[in-house]
This record gives C-alpha cells, structure tokens and sequence, in this order.
C-alpha cells in the first residue's frame, strides 16, 4: 500500500496470508492501524486465535505493534489508535495511544478508557469523542462518551475508580470524566 495521496514508498504490510481484513488510515493519510493473527498455524477452540494490533507509518513503511492479543481495534482522529483488549466475546476493556506528530506510535503505554465495553465507535474529527456502551448488568449500564485530546499520563484511569476499590476491573459506578 501507499499514503493516500500517492506518495512515498509501497510498503508491504506482511508478507503472510495472516493479515486481517480491515484496515484503518488516519484521516491524514500518513499511517495505518491493521491487525494480523499470530498464531493462524496452532489456534483451535481450545487455543482461539491471538490477533496483534500494528500502526504503519506510510512515509517509510515503518511497523511497530501496538498492543498484542486484542479483540478489535481502530483510530481516533490522526492523533490516536484505539484498542479493545482483554476481550472476553461479550466485553473488553478500552484504551487510547497516542500516535505523535510525524505520524509516529507514542512512547508510552496505553491509556485505560473505560473497562467492560460492549461496543464503541469514535466521532472524529469534531467532536472528538469516543462513544461506547458498558452493558454489565450493573447502575453503570448505559451509553457514554469520553473527549479526545490528550491523553492522560501513563497509568491514569480515565474513568471514575470502581465501586470496589479495585483495579477497574468491573464497570465504574458513575460516568468517565469529561461526561
């Protein structure tokens, strides 16, 4: 594949028939967000497929992984990648990384969205919004939407704590910030 206006090197982004496929551009043209299964030769039912996550730069075809057994993925706007990760066919836990000016993946980790998400799809340019459901048969049922920007210091929860206290592994008790 090439940028979208035509420039730049052709870049081959596997050269194995385990590319998934949808593919993401940023809305720039510079990169793309595609996914590949790393294990197509071993999955079975007991051993479900494991699918990794990688960001394309299309300037000079550079590729680096984003995030590694995922359940899907996208992009926010030119400035972010979307992952959904840990999950479990009904719900997975969101997060947001940055991608730099330049069209290059961020240094630092990936920032927790929100947990138990059933579905999300982001609107941007403007607003600039994630929206997504948590349907956890919990108070915190609902519809929500979370601001695009930058993205919080690595390690921050961008969402309320949960009502337990715990790591976020169950749906907060009231909406992410920016709601």
């Amino acid at each position: 594949m090439k940028k979208l206006d035509g420039t730049g090197a052709a870049c081959s982004l596997t050269t194995q028939a385990n590319g998934q496929r949808s593919l993401f551009f940023l809305p720039g043209g510079g990169g793309v967000v595609w996914a590949q299964i790393t294990n197509l030769d071993t999955a079975s039912v007991s051993d479900p497929f494991i699918v990794r996550e990688s960001f394309t730069r299309l300037s000079d075809c550079t590729t680096v992984a984003v995030a590694t057994n995922i359940g899907s993925y996208g992009i926010a706007g030119d400035d972010s990648v979307l992952i959904e990760d840990e999950f479990d066919g009904v719900e997975g836990t969101l997060r947001i990384r940055k991608v730099n000016a330049g069209e290059t993946l961020g240094d630092g980790p990936s920032v927790l969205l929100q947990t138990r998400v059933n579905n999300y799809v982001p609107l941007t340019p403007a607003p600039g919004v994630v929206l997504f459901t948590v349907s956890a048969d919990s108070l915190s049922d609902g519809l929500y939407l979370h601001p695009l920007g930058a993205a919080e210091p690595a390690g921050s929860d961008a969402a309320i704590a949960s009502p337990d206290g715990g790591s976020g592994s169950s749906p907060d008790a009231g909406p992410p910030d920016g709601v």
